[in-house]
């Protein structure tokens, strides 16, 4: 049994996508972005694109999501980089 399911209905990876979803912010066209990588790359973890920076990496090389490459990879920088490297770039 997932760890999850040991706190009701109210938790497992779906409700923690939207939980992490409203806590960094993101409008509906973005989560509808993230909605979609996590059905190609981790259907049954959603939650997942906000731990495994491999997850939006490989959105970000894939083909299917051309159109969105710049929001995912501001998405990237922003949860996966040390803000040190961050403050490096912006100088």
């Amino acid at each position: 049994m997932s760890p999850l399911a040991l706190f009701g209905s109210r938790s497992g990876h779906q409700p923690l996508f939207n939980e992490l979803c409203r806590y960094h912010n993101l409008d509906r066209k973005v989560r509808q972005l993230l909605r979609n990588v996590s059905a190609k790359y981790c259907a049954e973890k959603p939650a997942n694109l906000f731990l495994l920076p491999d997850l939006l990496r490989r959105a970000v090389e894939d083909p299917d999501f051309a159109e969105q490459t710049e929001t995912l990879q501001e998405l990237y920088k922003e949860w996966f980089t040390d803000t040190n490297e961050r403050s490096k770039g912006k100088r």
